[in-house]
């Protein structure tokens, strides 16, 4: 009976240790999502959007597009340190840019702001690993659309 008790003791410890140890492991991918403004910084691969909407009548829907590199076209964005971004396009036949957009932004925190966003919507962006997120909001008369954007570092 002694060595039963010494055993489930032992069992209990251990059960505890590997819970702590999960717990433990899980909030560290939580450390590992960045919002510095300073990472940004760099070309980015646009690799997947997602739109959500409701309007007034109470209608809603969503639709997720995924780009992977079979695509005939594609987008990067590029976030300069002089707070310029360059969005270009490009055409898979030949690896041609087909159009570029150059617009301002400029950062509080997580917060994005610039001539690159419709008017009344909000963004934010937070980074982990090589991916980025961005996600614009706007609530305006009843309607609601949340836009997410996720990009991966492209290495130059």
């Amino acid at each position: 009976m002694k060595k039963l008790k010494f055993n489930l003791a032992a069992l209990l410890c251990l059960c505890a240790l590997l819970t702590a140890t999960t717990f433990t492991s899980c909030n560290k991918d939580d450390d590992d999502v960045s919002t510095n403004p300073n990472d940004l910084i760099g070309k980015w691969k646009l690799v997947e959007e997602k739109d959500e909407w409701k309007d007034s009548d109470g209608e809603k829907g969503s639709e997720t597009e995924k780009y992977d590199n079979d695509e005939e076209m594609w987008e990067t964005w590029t976030f300069k340190e002089d707070g310029t971004l360059i969005e270009e396009w490009f055409y898979k036949f030949n690896d041609s840019k087909i159009h570029t957009d150059t617009s301002n932004y400029q950062t509080d925190k997580n917060k994005l702001s610039g001539d690159f966003l419709d008017d009344g919507y909000t963004a934010v962006f937070s980074i982990s690993g090589n991916t980025l997120t961005i996600t614009c909001e706007c609530k305006e008369d009843g309607d609601w659309d949340k836009e997410t954007y996720i990009f991966k570092k492209v290495n130059n």
